[in-house]
């Protein structure tokens, strides 16, 4: 972590219950990001939720995402163990929850925060936030710089 991301200016936007949520936002997608992050999850995948409920892992389908037919939610396993929860709900933006009790303290973080580097390279992503929950318009991260 850069000195600007020390535990000690971050760990204020990890209070709360250990149930509340921090979200990630990925903009401003395109089909070829899709189709790589779909690539990139398909083998991290857990459990897959759909619209019309649970899924078989091996049913997550980029293409019936892309013409509207699915929306998804992927709860993948990362590097380091660590769980995400990926939506692919908006064709424009790709989100991210992971509950505060699974990234409390500087070690988790530093694992979430490459977690969520690495997504970004595999998506070519040129503009992502990290929030709290429901504070979608006050980011504590953008691109990875804390702000």
């Amino acid at each position: 972590m850069s000195k600007a991301m020390q535990w000690s200016n971050i760990n204020k936007y990890l209070e709360g219950e250990p149930t509340d949520l921090l979200e990630v936002f990925f903009l401003d997608l395109s089909a070829s990001s899709w189709k790589d992050l779909f690539i990139w999850m398909s083998d991290r995948v857990i459990v897959l939720d759909c619209q019309f409920g649970r899924l078989n892992i091996d049913e997550l389908n980029v293409e019936s995402f892309l013409n509207g037919s699915m929306s998804y939610v992927a709860h993948i396993k990362g590097s380091s163990g660590i769980e995400l929860s990926i939506s692919a709900i908006d064709e424009c933006e790709a989100s991210i929850d992971v509950e505060i009790e699974s990234i409390n303290n500087e070690e988790s973080f530093r694992v979430f925060l490459e977690n969520i580097s690495e997504i970004s390279r595999v998506i070519h992503c040129k503009k992502y936030i990290v929030c709290q929950e429901f504070k979608r318009e006050k980011p504590f991260i953008v691109n990875g710089v804390l702000v």
